[in-house]
């Protein structure tokens, strides 16, 4: 049974046209910054830091104040192993950034909502990251997921990231006729283990089309764990016709597949702890999801003339 998007009514907030989207050193960001920390303390998260939920620094760009805002739900049994859950949240001026990235956003907040129902080892840290977009996106000294890993708090060894699963563009219906359902998890391939905790958690959720990827694609806060080779997954539906636009808004969003898409996450977390050890994500295993996705059987020689064809319908 569909359980309810408890976090509707907050995404739909984030997306008001009265916070201009949600622009670093604006009234309108800094209401979307008051809004994620409410939440994550309603959710009981212990800040990640001494100083509360916010990781503040100066951008190198332009001198504003970012803010990286970083709670943890711990485990039963972590050892210091942590897996992070990440979205940034700001976005563009005049456009609500519905899908980009204000879903994911609250994805995240719903997947750490489920996961407190059910037991699992590694701590989950969650990191909604600021400064993502243009004019600071992949400035190493800007841009939030940098900052993060680069003064990653104390306590969190990087050496014991399980796996950082980010979010972007994902609550949108992937816009290929009949694949509507489909999100795509790409940097599978990263961490041991992080296949077959995919493999499970999709399993139950039939309608969410999920495939794995060993592509990557250096568009959002994941890639700073691939430039330092971590464990990662990013998870996407792929860009619609309304990315970066004044159109990215509320009605553009299926709170239905954001539902299924927290459970997919919620289910990863939980798998992730009995399969650390697990075997490796493959090039065949690439063609066999490339196989399911288009229906018909592609080998590994043909994954890249496959893979451009994709990249282009996205």
């Amino acid at each position: 049974m569909m359980k309810p998007f408890y976090y509707e009514p907050f995404v739909t907030e984030l997306c008001d046209p009265e916070l201009d989207g949600r622009v670093p050193g604006t009234p309108g960001h800094d209401t979307a910054r008051t809004m994620i920390v409410n939440s994550l303390a309603d959710l009981k998260l212990e800040p990640l830091l001494a100083s509360g939920y916010e990781q503040s620094y100066k951008a190198a760009m332009g001198g504003i104040t970012g803010r990286n805002l970083l709670g943890v739900k711990r485990g039963t049994g972590a050892q210091g192993k942590w897996v992070l859950l990440g979205a940034h949240y700001d976005h563009l001026a005049g456009c609500p950034g519905a899908s980009d990235n204000a879903a994911s956003v609250g994805v995240v907040l719903e997947a750490i909502r489920r996961l407190s129902e059910r037991h699992h080892d590694c701590d989950v840290v969650v990191a909604i990251f600021d400064m993502e977009e243009p004019p600071f996106f992949n400035d190493e000294r800007s841009m939030g997921s940098y900052i993060f890993h680069d003064r990653c708090p104390e306590g969190f060894d990087l050496a014991l990231l399980q796996c950082a699963v980010v979010l972007d563009l994902v609550g949108h219906q992937t816009e290929i006729p009949g694949k509507e359902q489909s999100l795509f998890a790409l940097g599978v391939q990263s961490g041991p283990g992080l296949k077959q905790a995919l493999f499970d958690a999709r399993e139950p959720l039939s309608d969410l089309e999920v495939y794995g990827s060993s592509v990557h694609v250096g568009l959002s806060d994941h890639n700073v764990f691939y430039e330092n080779q971590r464990p990662h997954l990013f998870l996407t539906s792929g860009r619609a016709h309304h990315y970066h636009t004044a159109n990215d808004t509320i009605d553009k969003l299926d709170f239905k597949k954001m539902s299924n898409i927290s459970e997919l996450i919620a289910n990863f977390v939980v798998s992730l702890d009995r399969n650390q050890t697990a075997e490796r994500f493959t090039e065949d295993d690439h063609a066999a999801e490339m196989s399911r996705f288009f229906q018909k059987e592609i080998d590994v020689d043909q994954l890249p003339l496959v893979l451009m064809q994709l990249q282009a319908k996205l």
